[in-house]
């Protein structure tokens, strides 16, 4: 099957459709382009080259079946955050971001469920694509990763999370845990960037769930934006904080690879830069959808309270299956 990508941004009602094939490539930010960053910044990013318009109406998709039969990780993932809590509670690191897999198991049609994933979550910023390296994956983002045009660039602090209606407040722990994105991001601007701004925390609604976002704006250069992008991922919103010690953590106790969950994904046209987290995002097979999905610890975290945040957001890809109209 042919590589490709549709892309409808969350401020946007067009689909941008095209195929082409993913090849290593160095970003840029004036000539028109299609982006795949993998959460793991060691691997190379990709562009979509060739690229040819596609409508979803053209597109074939063929999905291989899930082999695998993985055991609940519920256990091993509380144990996981428990973890983290002693690095927090030795004053090791501050917060990190720990992720798991599941697998929910349903027949699947990856255009209807795109179709139904744009009509279910108008403001997020969905997608569907296929990599010959990543298989097939599909999501709706809530979170911009950057955006730059014309020297001005944009970004955000997302993070902490509760379950509307549920929870209709948020706590210290949610406040102080979005606080470090902006402090994460607001440090790196201010190595590249002139006149920062940030807004204060506001909340953010996304499908079932709410969280805190902080818009960010700067002025900045584009070779200075590219080494921002380049320093920015894993932000605090999907790493931690401090980024260097929250890494070291997850690569040393996370049992997954994510992939393409908490990358990006990102395209150049007419000469602005668009990109969000790979969030709420799944990869897709014939008989089932695998969802990803991490929550943010830090202190005041309650190990089974985060698991169940993880489910929480998974629920986003696999409500998608529960609906029976097309």
């Amino acid at each position: 099957m042919q590589d490709f990508a549709f892309i409808k941004f969350g401020n946007s009602q067009e689909i941008l459709g095209y195929t082409g094939h993913w090849q290593a490539a160095e970003l840029q930010l004036h000539s028109n382009a299609i982006y795949l960053q993998a959460w793991d910044k060691n691997l190379p990013l990709l562009q979509l080259m060739d690229v040819k318009t596609c409508t979803i109406n053209q597109l074939k998709v063929k999905l291989q079946d899930y082999q695998n039969r993985d055991p609940s990780d519920q256990l091993e993932f509380i144990s996981y955050v428990e973890t983290i809590l002693e690095h927090i509670n030795r004053g090791d690191v501050k917060k990190v971001v720990p992720a798991r897999k599941q697998f929910f198991e349903t027949k699947i049609d990856a255009i209807d469920l795109f179709n139904k994933c744009i009509r279910a979550y108008p403001q997020s910023n969905c997608y569907l694509l296929h990599s010959q390296e990543y298989g097939t994956w599909m999501g709706a983002s809530p979170e911009l990763f950057y955006n730059y045009k014309n020297g001005i660039a944009n970004t955000m602090a997302l993070a902490g999370t509760i379950h509307n209606g549920i929870s209709d407040l948020f706590s210290q722990k949610e406040f102080e845990e979005q606080n470090l994105v902006v402090k994460h991001i607001s440090e790196i601007a201010q190595e590249y960037a002139l006149n920062l701004q940030v807004s204060p925390a506001e909340t953010h609604v996304a499908a079932h769930l709410s969280h805190l976002r902080s818009a960010i704006n700067m002025q900045i250069s584009e070779t200075n934006a590219i080494a921002m992008i380049k320093k920015m991922h894993p932000t605090a919103a999907v790493g931690g904080f401090t980024q260097e010690q929250a890494l070291q953590i997850i690569e040393k106790h996370e049992s997954i690879d994510r992939k393409l969950y908490s990358g990006w994904i990102g395209t150049v046209w007419e000469k602005e830069f668009n990109a969000f987290v790979n969030l709420r995002c799944c990869q897709l097979f014939n008989n089932g959808i695998l969802c990803y999905a991490g929550c943010g610890v830090n202190q005041g975290s309650d190990s089974i309270k985060e698991y169940y945040e993880t489910c929480n957001k998974m629920n986003v890809m696999y409500f998608l299956t529960q609906i029976s109209e097309s």
